[in-house]
């Protein structure tokens, strides 16, 4: 016991030495807390919100796993490399006070972020519209929300302060297309069920109804659809939809009516 405990004290003495064993035993800390235990137990990405929930959770658990482990860190090479933590610590409340100004979006960031997860506003796998981009949640961390457009696939990670009046995206899209007002009714209702069975065939759509006359425009007379398919695919099910609603136009022989101008003129040939 004699030669451990003068092991441990040239260690101790060896600055350097003990500040490699402290990374190394907080490395092993965080292998066996996060990659056997945290990462093993993730829930698995589903559709069901209960599910969703609980991995949006369990990120925000393993994000403070991450910044706890990090504290620790430098608290224990600073305590081999003699400084006195205990003082640090006491005088943490006068600097603390001076800290929170210094820091106080990243504090506003934390706070935010533990409001996202607690109101369950929305969650990881969820889709969100974020100003004018419908983004996927990847991730909601302490500081951070990370996000993935569903148009341009690119990574958007903000401060999760700056997230505000964020919309959650429906499983659903509303689609108006016009026809001409010359277009007999019994021929104007083949079209629109022939529509509706062409886009529900579609790949990555669920079902399409047509809900019926929007409106009466100055130039068409406007129909809306409602289409259902996943929220991370909508931009894909729209295009889609509107090329087979194209096709069957096409088959019908109906034009897509445009804005026209009417000009008349008089025997003079004046407007």
């Amino acid at each position: 016991m004699s030669n451990v405990g003068g092991l441990w004290d040239q260690i101790i003495e060896n600055k350097l030495t003990a500040s490699i064993l402290v990374l190394v035993v907080v490395l092993i800390i965080y292998f066996l807390g996060y990659r056997l235990v945290l990462k093993k137990h993730l829930p698995k990405k589903t559709k069901n919100a209960v599910t969703r929930r609980g991995q949006t959770y369990w990120r925000m658990i393993t994000s403070i796993f991450r910044y706890t482990l990090l504290v620790a860190l430098l608290l224990g090479i600073l305590k081999v490399n003699g400084v006195n933590v205990d003082s640090l610590l006491a005088g943490l409340g006068i600097a603390g006070v001076v800290a929170g100004l210094a820091i106080q979006d990243v504090l506003k960031d934390m706070i935010r972020g533990f409001s996202l997860v607690t109101d369950s506003y929305f969650s990881v796998g969820d889709v969100i519209k974020y100003k004018d981009d419908e983004c996927k949640v990847i991730s909601i961390g302490l500081r951070t929300t990370k996000l993935e457009s569903t148009i341009s696939g690119n990574i958007i990670s903000i401060s999760n302060r700056n997230i505000e009046q964020a919309e959650v995206v429906k499983d659903v899209i509303f689609l108006t297309l016009p026809t001409p007002y010359g277009l007999p009714l019994d021929k104007m209702e083949q079209l629109m069920n022939s529509i509706v069975d062409k886009v529900t065939n579609q790949e990555k759509i669920g079902t399409c109804d047509y809900l019926g006359i929007k409106k009466l425009g100055d130039n068409s007379i406007d129909h809306l659809f409602k289409v259902h398919c996943r929220a991370d695919q909508r931009t894909s099910a729209t295009r889609k939809s509107l090329k087979a609603a194209l096709r069957e136009y096409e088959k019908y022989g109906v034009e897509v009516p445009f804005a026209q101008l009417d000009v008349h003129l008089d025997k003079n040939g004046a407007k």
